[in-house]
């Protein structure tokens, strides 16, 4: 309800010419339906796009389905949830995502949360940095994996062409199974940091200017400054920063597809590689459905697990 809305109830009806106390009541309601008709559109494209699969996905995950017949479906129960405990390729990919997950939150949050502290200091060259992290964030994912998978080339790539240049051995970056993982990891870290900077950035500003005075005239600056003032009064920024970060980490795909295609012998398939797997290569989307559903609930845990460890009181 806006600002207005609240006055009109809670200030008592003036006598306005041309006006009568019916008019007055009335305004309230025709407040609450232009909210309803704007909210309206948002309520409907959530529920077809968005409630919608997943509770179609849900009901498919309890029945055989083939994508190539899908009237020709048949409830199966819980037999594929069964069969996923007892699939050790799903569990791989398990592993694959929990260890994307873990290196982007270790890395992408303390870099973005560091990144942001130099921004917001408003040093020289700070606009060039600025655009310079926030540009991946307009760029198509399918164009930086392409880019990064020129850069990692054994041959041509520019990543070897510096490590030739300083001497040392050529390295196989995403057709090595121990690189490989990593090598992705990165794309992800370099695509998605400029997201957590911005959000950092604007807790980081939203800090009223007497807790820096006050910590100044202290003698508390650097990082004793970031350590004991900026963290604690950002927790529940860091919150959202680790929300966005591993909910981004579960739904990789795109560089996965472009540059690896889930190999060198799985070690880059991922929970949502391995269930398009299923759904568009094998055509078994009421498997792929359960891989969907076990992947949602895991997240919804993982969550509700930071929000936990990260919740505070502490009011600024």
């Amino acid at each position: 309800m806006t600002t207005q809305a609240l006055r009109t109830e809670a200030e008592p009806t003036e006598a306005v010419p041309g006006r009568t106390a019916a008019t007055a009541v009335r305004t309230p309601r025709s407040h609450k339906l232009t909210i309803g008709v704007l909210l309206a559109p948002a309520c409907v494209g959530l529920a077809i796009f968005q409630l919608g699969p997943l509770v179609y996905a849900l009901l498919n995950s309890f029945r055989q389905v083939s994508l190539l017949d899908l009237t020709n479906s048949k409830y199966v129960g819980l037999a594929n949830y069964a069969e996923l405990l007892q699939d050790t390729t799903f569990w791989h990919s398990m592993g694959n995502t929990l260890l994307y997950v873990v290196g982007k939150l270790v890395v992408q949050v303390p870099l973005a949360f560091a990144l942001a502290v130099l921004l917001d200091r408003k040093l020289r060259g700070t606009a060039l940095a600025r655009a310079a992290l926030f540009a991946p964030l307009v760029t198509s994912g399918a164009v930086i994996a392409v880019i990064w998978n020129l850069m990692y080339f054994p041959d041509t790539g520019l990543f070897n062409a510096i490590i030739d240049w300083s001497g040392l051995p050529t390295q196989p970056f995403l057709t090595s199974s121990a690189q490989a993982l990593p090598a992705i990891l990165l794309v992800g870290i370099w695509e998605d940091i400029g997201f957590s900077v911005l959000i950092f950035l604007a807790g980081l500003q939203a800090v009223p200017a007497s807790v820096y005075e006050a910590a100044e005239l202290d003698g508390v600056r650097g990082f004793r400054l970031a350590r004991f003032v900026m963290l604690p009064l950002l927790r529940r920024t860091t919150m959202v920063v680790t929300f966005m970060a591993t909910v981004f980490s579960f739904r990789v795909f795109t560089p996965i597809f472009v540059m690896t295609q889930g190999g060198p012998d799985n070690a880059t398939n991922n929970a949502v590689y391995f269930m398009y797997q299923q759904a568009f290569q094998f055509s078994n989307l009421g498997y792929a459905s359960a891989v969907g559903v076990t992947v949602i609930v895991l997240v919804a845990g993982l969550l509700a697990l930071q929000a936990r460890l990260l919740r505070t009181d502490l009011e600024y």
